[in-house]
């Protein structure tokens, strides 16, 4: 049985900086909020 790995002493380009993660977070905060709204100021939408 093998296994194969990748190693890799440079760092990768793809990883996620923090400051985008919380971008995301912040955006998507707004987006629940938005939804949030807008469901309460219109209940008839989900009957």
């Amino acid at each position: 049985m093998s296994r194969n790995r990748k190693v890799s002493s440079q760092p990768s380009t793809e990883q996620i900086k923090e400051e985008e993660i919380k971008a995301g977070k912040e955006k998507a905060l707004g987006l629940y909020k938005a939804v949030e709204a807008y469901l309460l100021a219109n209940p008839d939408v989900c009957n």
